[in-house]
């Protein structure tokens, strides 16, 4: 467990303090800048966990969202590597294992129920309605096709939007090899869309 220092003195922060110095202020004992640490990176997490579609409620987010930094937290950031991707693929590369995890558990929601719900809306033009949902629904059930990999190299790529460096981070490989596996999972996904007949679609920026 990450053991901090009573004494030591609070520094001055700022909005434009860098990952890599607030990491090492929190290594130093100040717990304010593995909050303010937190507070940046969080969000990317949960648009991640929600990018998958794997059917969780907001409380479960929440939980794999907290989990992800209490890694962090326990691990005192060992593996980060400022000369690499950065802040954004460490964290989103820790919580790409989380979310394999959690891909390959039984679930009990379908992709397609729970894209449903979270899409259903009464108000809206009921012929509208239905056409949209049934496009969201072919398109979680082709991500659901896929292998737990795979998946998650789409939704860091093409929802998180990492660039091609911080997603060879956040992978743990090479330029050329997150590059290929972005390539196979993209045209493997296409395929599966196909099959649902949803094509011209932007679902892959």
């Amino acid at each position: 467990m990450v053991l901090m220092s009573e004494q030591a003195p609070a520094p001055e922060s700022t909005d434009s303090d860098s990952d890599e110095l607030l990491l090492t202020r929190f290594a130093a004992g100040h717990r304010e800048s593995f909050g303010r640490f937190h507070a940046r990176h969080a969000g990317e997490v949960q648009r991640f966990l929600l990018g998958l579609r794997l059917g969780l409620d907001h409380q479960q987010v929440e939980d794999v969202v907290q989990e992800v930094f209490l890694k962090i937290l326990l691990g005192g950031h060992a593996g980060y590597d400022p000369t690499r991707g950065g802040a954004r693929g460490y964290v989103l590369g820790i919580a790409r294992h989380l979310a394999l995890d959690l891909c390959r558990r039984p679930r009990t929601t379908s992709w397609a129920a729970a894209t449903a719900e979270r899409t259903a809306d009464p108000a809206r033009d009921v012929s509208e309605r239905i056409s949209r949902d049934e496009q969201r629904l072919a398109i979680a059930d082709a991500m659901s096709a896929l292998e737990p990999e795979q998946r998650t190299v789409l939704a860091l790529r093409h929802m998180n939007h990492l660039k091609m460096r911080e997603l060879a981070d956040a992978l743990s490989c090479s330029l050329p090899t997150a590059r290929s596996r972005l390539r196979s999972a993209a045209r493997l996904f296409a395929q599966e869309l196909r099959k649902r007949d949803v094509v011209g679609q932007e679902v892959l920026p």
